[in-house]
């Protein structure tokens, strides 16, 4: 999933969809609104020796175990990311 986080492209992988009840400002006319909402488990930022070299078509991320919750209005697209352990030139392992 791609979605953006105060203007800013993040990734991650969805965990599930769910609606909360959130409550209002204290001086709006209703007292509780539905927020529809996706959480998320995030990946890194992209591995930018990599992205380099691919010419910015191959991006490797990890998995990390932060969880994010965004609004399902904030997503841009859904994305695959395929499980794989690449080797750079250098010798590290993206």
């Amino acid at each position: 999933l791609k979605f953006l986080d105060a203007n800013k492209v993040r990734v991650g992988e969805v965990q599930y969809f769910t609606r909360l009840a959130v409550q209002s400002a204290p001086h709006a006319q209703k007292g509780w609104s539905f927020a529809d909402v996706a959480v998320v488990k995030l990946y890194s930022e992209p591995d930018t020796d990599l992205l380099h070299l691919s010419s910015q078509v191959l991006a490797a991320s990890l998995l990390l175990n932060d969880l994010f919750i965004c609004n399902v209005k904030s997503i841009c697209s859904v994305i695959a990311m395929i499980p794989r352990v690449l080797t750079l030139p250098n010798g590290v392992e993206a």
